[in-house]
C-alpha cells in the first residue's frame, strides 16, 4: 500500500509540474499589461508624442529620396533624373538591352 501511495504522489507531482510550466510562462514581464481585448478602429496602446515640424520635414525628405522620383507622390512622371526622355531614345535603349 505504501508503494502505491509513493507512486501516486510521484504521478501527482509530475502532473502538477506539467501544468505549472504553461501557467508560469504567462507571468513573464513582457506579457503583463498588454492589450488583449481589441476594438476595430480604436488604438489602445500608449499615446505617442506628436512629431515636431522638423521631424515631419525630415520624414518627408526621406520618403521623397526613397521613392526614386522627383515627384512628391512617387512614380515615374515621364522623367529620369530631371531629363525628359524621347520615345525614340527609349526604344533604342530597350532594343540595345534586349539584344535585337
Amino acid at each position: 500500500m505504501k508503494r502505491f501511495l509513493n507512486c501516486r504522489s510521484t504521478i501527482l507531482a509530475g502532473l502538477f509540474a506539467v501544468l505549472a510550466v504553461p501557467l508560469l510562462a504567462g507571468c513573464r514581464a513582457e506579457e503583463q499589461n498588454r492589450v488583449t481585448m481589441y476594438e476595430p478602429g480604436v488604438y489602445k496602446g500608449v499615446e505617442q508624442m506628436a512629431l515636431s515640424e522638423d521631424q515631419v520635414r525630415a520624414l518627408r525628405y526621406r520618403a521623397r529620396d526613397q521613392s526614386g522620383s522627383i515627384d512628391p507622390a512617387g512614380g515615374g512622371g515621364g522623367s529620369v533624373s530631371g531629363k525628359v526622355l524621347d520615345a525614340r531614345q527609349l526604344e533604342q535603349r530597350v532594343g540595345s538591352q534586349s539584344g535585337s
